[in-house]
Parts: structure tokens; sequence; C-alpha cells
């Protein structure tokens, strides 16, 4: 048997009943002697609560249930999923992933988890470079239902309303896409996008220089259809339901500033390029949010200079691209806010510059802006909070209600944050 019930008598510790759970209380997972361990925090202050439940190493991703009342883990060593029960902070179960999907000495991993109903949990195993397996799981009867691999190398992944979409390159170069949609039994529906280019190849292997092309892919809501966003030319909108893909070209307003600035400044497609990423993410009924980062060789192709893409928003009605901040290359979303923040480095000069932390509502206008030109590598969010990990600093947590800094989370000071488990 690969599946196994467990107690959870050895795996955790009580925590509070489940009537007397905080409303203000967060989940996260922290590593305490090489150990993940899934811990409750106070939301402004990340101050641990009682209770834990050990995970191993199996912290690396996870899904709630579609009651939100349990969630489900999974990681590295041991290769499992565990399902926590959320309010009693509980052990309920394990199941043991096959482990003959590789053979030594490749290493798996869980990257990606959902929980698309209420008995069937999919789980993305990774080993090895770009080799992929997804593993189906009945959490209720903690039985592996289905297993198989994958053909292509991954660029993106999303769950959908039934399952996963995994966006797919072909091996070992760049070239057209597919949409593989697995339903929450582990049946796939491969789309086919030829618009849009992907993948990883060598381009120098005596130097380990390689050029990528990830485009973002994003999920509306309702997992009734998806957005494939390149760095350049047309965006990929596919209907999930009837399984057929459709170009559109974008429209922008370029302003004056825009314009000088293209002028004066080279662009990435002119350079020796290492490729660009892309992420996505559906942040209202018709928009899609989207950044990312441009790397281009420099010194003879011995340096990489990273440039922020900007912030962008698509609007799925019209096609027409809002760019509301040029600087950065990362967002979240939360409490219907834009959060946005970047770098942009060079390794040769061993440079870096930010900008800081900037709220956008969904209407383009500016809320709040923090930190004033600082690298900001790391944010995390939990409902009307952002977590933000300041280079040389303590961490902070920022009411995106207000746009202030309600605590400084001094314990954290040179140490990681917990990796928050949210819905």
């Amino acid at each position: 048997m690969v599946a196994t019930a467990c107690s959870g008598r050895d795996e955790t510790e009580p925590a509070a009943a489940p009537a007397d759970v905080p409303r203000d209380a967060v989940l996260g997972i922290v590593y305490q002697s090489d150990e993940a361990v899934l811990r409750r925090f106070g939301r402004t202050s990340l101050t641990p609560g009682p209770g834990r439940v050990k995970l191993g190493d199996s912290g690396g991703a996870w899904s709630f249930s579609p009651d939100e009342t349990k969630v489900a883990l999974a990681g590295a060593a041991p290769l499992e999923i565990r399902i926590v029960d959320v309010r009693a902070l509980r052990l309920d179960g394990v199941v043991a992933l096959p482990r003959d999907l590789v053979s030594p000495p490749a290493q798996p991993a869980v990257i990606a988890v959902a929980w698309p109903a209420a008995r069937r949990i999919l789980a993305l195993v990774e080993w090895g470079a770009w080799d992929h397996a997804v593993v189906v799981v009945d959490p209720v009867e903690l039985r592996i239902v289905s297993q198989g691999t994958i053909d292509g190398t991954l660029v993106g992944q999303a769950p959908t309303h039934d399952g996963l979409a995994l966006l797919l390159a072909p091996v070992g170069r760049i070239g057209p896409t597919k949409l593989l949609v697995l339903d929450g039994d582990g049946h796939a529906e491969s789309i086919p996008l030829p618009a849009i280019d992907a993948g990883l190849e060598t381009v120098a292997a005596e130097r380990a220089v390689v050029r990528r092309r990830f485009p973002g892919l994003a999920v509306d809501p309702t997992g009734r259809r998806a957005l494939v966003v390149p760095a350049t030319g047309d965006v990929a909108e596919v209907d999930l339901v009837a399984g057929q893909a459709a170009s559109h070209a974008l429209r922008e307003p370029v302003s004056l500033l825009r314009r000088l600035r293209d002028w004066l400044e080279p662009t990435v497609q002119a350079k020796a390029s290492a490729g660009t990423e892309r992420q996505a993410a559906w942040v209202g009924d018709h928009l899609v949010a989207v950044s990312g980062q441009d790397h281009s060789l420099v010194n003879g192709q011995d340096d990489e200079q990273t440039v922020p893409a900007g912030l962008a928003v698509i609007d799925v009605q019209d096609w027409e691209m809002r760019t509301l901040d040029e600087r950065a290359s990362e967002f979240l979303f939360s409490a219907g806010t834009l959060l946005a923040y970047g770098i942009r480095g060079n390794s040769a000069t061993q440079e870096i510059s930010g900008m800081g932390l900037t709220a956008y509502d969904l209407g383009g206008r500016e809320r709040f802006h923090l930190f004033g030109d600082k690298p900001i590598y790391y944010v995390q969010t939990a409902g009307p909070f952002a977590y933000v990990w300041l280079d040389g600093a303590s961490p902070v947590a920022v009411d995106l209600r207000s746009g202030s800094v309600v605590s400084r989370l001094d314990r954290y000071r040179g140490d990681d944050l917990p990796a928050l488990v949210v819905p």
C-alpha cells in the first residue's frame, strides 16, 4: 500500500480548541531543526501561537479543500501528501506518493498541489531538470487514484476549477506551446497554442548559458478560461470548456514618456537576450495583471543584466493594456489591492536598485508608496495585510487598507519569515 492513515499523535502538538481559534490568526510554515512545521501566527505580528504539525520537508506546496476546512501540504522528502485539519491544527492523514516515477539519483519534489473536489487532490511532481508527473489522490480513502508523466518542458502552471492547467514547451528548445488541462481524475486535454513560443535552450554549454522564454499563465476565478501572455506579440485566450484558443492583439496607449524612453534606451529585443519571464494573474472579473523580468547578457555574455518588465493590466473586454508602473518586476494581489515591487540588477557591476512598494487599485490609481527606492525581494499577503522583507532590516507588516506599517517583525530580523499558508 502506498497510502497510510495516520492518527498524528507523533506529528502533532495540540492547539487551541476549534471554538477558540482566533479570527486574526494565519497559518504559516517555519523550519525548525531542518524540519518544516505548520503553526498558527498572529496576523499583524506573526507571533507564533500554540500547537504545531510536523511536516518533514512537505512544506513547499499546498492547497485548501473546497470548503477550506482542511489543507493538503507537500514538498520534498518524504514524498507524500499530508492532510491537516485547519481549525484543530491536527494531522488527519498521510498519502505516500509513488517513488517509481523516477530512478536514482533524481530527487523528486511536489511543486504544486490542487484540491478541486472533496475527494480529489492533484500533486505535480518534478525531478531532475524538467521532468514532471501528476499524481491524483483520494484524501478520504488516502489512496492513489492515478498517475502519469508529462511530456514537454513545463513553463507555467495554474489551478483551475476542475484541476490543473500546465503550459508546456518543446523539450530542449524554444518553440510552439500547448496547454494541458487536467481534471480531478487526471484526464488530460491538450490545446495547441502555435502562436505562443516558449521554452528553455542552451546557447553556450561551456559557460552554462541558457536562453529562456516563459510566458505568464492566468486562469479566471470561474475556471472557464485562461490567458497566456508572452513578453511580446499577441496573447492567447483559451476556452477551457470548449478546448479552443484564440489570439488577441493588445492595444496600449503610449505616453510621451514611454516614447522618449524607447528612443533613448535600446529595447531588450535588440540585445543578446538571455530571455524573458512573465507572471500573470486574474485580478477582477475582466482584468489580468502581468509583470516580470527581461534578462540580457553583457560583457561578452559572461554577466547578466535584469530589467523590470513593468506592471500592466489587461482588460479582456476590449484587449487594452495599461501600464501602471514601469519599474515593477513582481506583483501580488490581495484585498482588492495590486502591490508592485521589484529590482533592476547587473551581475558585472553588482549594482541593484529597487522601487520600494507601491499599491494600486484596479482602476490604476496609486493608493500609497512605501520604502522609497529600496530593493524588495520578497512579499507575502494574507487578507488585508502584506509582509515585506527589507534587505538588511527587520521585515514589516503593512495594513493594505491604510497603507501604514502596523508592526516591525523584529523576531525575524536575519531569519526567515514563515511561509504563509492562505487560501
